[in-house]
């Protein structure tokens, strides 16, 4: 999949590195790999939400829809002004 210079580690497997091992280190391809990783995960957990996004906007043309929107976020908004003066009693 990658060529030769993309190895990080030298061939013995040490746990500690030393400065000098540390500072030829390669980490080119390690960022690109992070970009591409980070570019999939977010395109994985946004595109769904961009879908439903569109849908939501697509429904709330309809007058009827709007409708029944606006009359439960104002019995949401009730039922908290209610909660509130009850609890401040």
């Amino acid at each position: 999949m990658f060529s030769g210079r993309c190895t990080a580690l030298p061939r013995r497997a040490t746990p500690f590195l030393s400065p000098d091992q540390f500072s030829r280190l390669k980490w080119g391809c390690h960022y690109g790999l992070l970009l591409v990783a980070t570019f999939l995960v977010l395109l994985a957990v946004l595109l769904p939400y961009m879908l439903l996004a569109a849908r939501a906007r697509s429904l709330l043309k309809e007058p009827q829809a709007l409708k029944v929107l606006n009359r439960a976020a104002a019995g949401i908004l009730a039922g908290t002004a209610a909660y509130i003066a009850t609890r401040a009693t």
